[in-house]
């Protein structure tokens, strides 16, 4: 919700706040950091969590973790990259064979 053109902002933030609503400023930006960690999370509950081992040779499958998942970690080693995210489920498919079970957390 935008707040900036009502006379008591405050009080607005303060009743939107009440029913889960995020209130944004656009003349100042307040909320902002807010309102984008409330879309990662809501993201993040569609997408599949994921480890897996990328042999640099399949660097067109860790491109596309990166553009269409949420990276949490990743680990550069010597025949390929490790990495931990969540991604959709039809990318998490795909990425079954590389996928692993990691005997320490990354």
């Amino acid at each position: 919700m935008q707040i900036d053109n009502t006379d008591n902002p405050l009080r607005v933030k303060e009743e939107a706040e009440k029913q889960g609503i995020i209130c944004i400023s656009a003349m100042n930006g307040d909320g902002l950091e807010e309102f984008c960690n409330a879309i990662q999370a809501k993201l993040k509950d569609s997408l599949v969590p994921i480890e897996a081992f990328v042999p640099y040779d399949k660097g067109d499958l860790l491109n596309d973790i990166h553009k269409v998942g949420m990276v949490e970690k990743t680990e550069y080693m010597e025949n390929g990259t490790l990495i931990k995210a969540h991604v959709p489920l039809p990318l998490a498919r795909l990425l079954t064979p590389l996928r692993q079970q990691v005997a320490a957390p990354l």
